[in-house]
C-alpha cells in the first residue's frame, strides 16, 4: 500500500506543477512563497507527532482520535508560524457568516461577529 500511496502522492504533485506552468502563461499568477513554505511546515509537525501517536499506540477504534490530534496540531502550528492573516479571517466570516464562528476566532481570542452581522442574518433567514 506505500507504494500506492507514494504514486498517489507523485501524480497529485506533478498535476500541481503542471497546473501551474500552464496557468502562467494565460495569467498572471503570482504565488506567495512565504506562506506556502509555512504550510509545509505546518504539515511535516503535524505528520510527525500523529505518527509519534499513532505509532506506539495504534488501533483502528483510535482513528477519530488521531483525525482530532491532527487538526489541533496543523491549526496551532499555522497559528504559531502566523501563515493565517486577519484578512483570510475577515474572507471566512464573510464567506460562512455565522455558521462557523467557532473556526474564525479573531486573534483576540474571542469571538467576534462578523461586521454585517445584520446581512448575513437577513441573508441566513432568507434561506
Amino acid at each position: 500500500m506505500l507504494g500506492a500511496s507514494m504514486a498517489r502522492g507523485f501524480g497529485m504533485i506533478t498535476s500541481t506543477a503542471l497546473t501551474i506552468l500552464f496557468l502562467r502563461k494565460k495569467l498572471s499568477l503570482r504565488l506567495d512563497l512565504g506562506i506556502m513554505s509555512k504550510t509545509l511546515a505546518a504539515c511535516v509537525v503535524m505528520a510527525a507527532i500523529v505518527m509519534g501517536v499513532q505509532i506506539p499506540f495504534y488501533s483502528q477504534y483510535l482513528l477519530p482520535l488521531y483525525m482530532v490530534i491532527g487538526a489541533v496540531v496543523y491549526l496551532t502550528a499555522l497559528r504559531v508560524l502566523k501563515a493565517v492573516k486577519q484578512e483570510d479571517i475577515d474572507l471566512l466570516r464573510k464567506y460562512f457568516g455565522h455558521k462557523l464562528r467557532f473556526a474564525t476566532v479573531s486573534s483576540g481570542g474571542s469571538c467576534c461577529q462578523p461586521a454585517n452581522a445584520e446581512s448575513t442574518q437577513k441573508q441566513d433567514a432568507g434561506r
